[in-house]
């Protein structure tokens, strides 16, 4: 849309047709292509609501109340009993190795008054004669119960400990009987125990294990 020079629009027209809602100075534009000169209003930049609406508040930095929120205190670590009791277990069969063990070599504990059985009293002499089979199982009652008291090599010395263990069933079961309360506790003692080591003997149940 032409118009003559020095006169002014009604309004404001951009080149391409576009209507201006304010009014501004006019400038001319020359168009080559059509001879003329066109008097157009440059519009002004239009506010952009989403990047106005990302500009800081004034109101933001008004001071606002502080609220405070209750906080929950830490959960007191509470160990129950349970957890224990693999150290309860091993204190307690080291504890009876090494000193029955020691008891064998120094005799501090005194001797029953009662006699025993006529079977088990021979089962003793004859290990006795032997030279060394009783103090052999009195070193390793020592060793092993100073290991579980160490908490070293627990594993293998519950290894070492099962053929004690199983002879002292098998002196209770058929020649001592008893001393069958002492038994029970042992035996209870080991079992706990190897089952609370379970994974470390899985592998030697294995039917096929694989070599190298």
């Amino acid at each position: 849309m032409s118009n003559q020079a020095g006169q002014r629009t009604p309004s404001c027209w951009r080149s391409v047709g576009d209507r201006c809602a304010v009014s501004g100075p006019v400038r001319r534009k020359r168009r080559p292509d059509r001879g003329e000169e066109n008097f157009v209003r440059p519009c002004p930049k239009r506010e952009r609501p989403f990047v106005d609406s990302m500009k800081p508040n004034n109101d933001m930095n008004a001071p606002t109340a502080s609220v405070s929120l209750p906080v929950a205190a830490p959960a007191a670590s509470t160990r129950s009993f349970t957890h224990h009791l693999p150290t309860v277990a091993r204190v307690l069969l080291g504890l009876m190795f090494a000193v029955f063990g020691l008891n064998g070599f120094l005799n501090f504990i005194p001797a029953p008054t009662t006699p025993p059985p006529e079977g088990a009293m021979a089962f003793a002499i004859a290990l006795m004669k032997t030279g060394y089979m009783m103090p052999l199982i009195k070193g390793i009652e020592v060793l092993v119960g100073v290991l579980l008291l160490l908490n070293r090599f627990v594993s293998l010395a519950l290894v070492v400990l099962a053929p004690v263990v199983v002879n002292i069933v098998a002196f209770h079961a058929f020649l001592a009987p008893t001393g069958l309360g002492m038994m029970v506790v042992i035996v209870g003692l080991q079992l706990y125990l190897a089952w609370n080591h379970r994974s470390v003997y899985r592998p030697l149940l294995t039917a096929r294990a694989k070599t190298g």
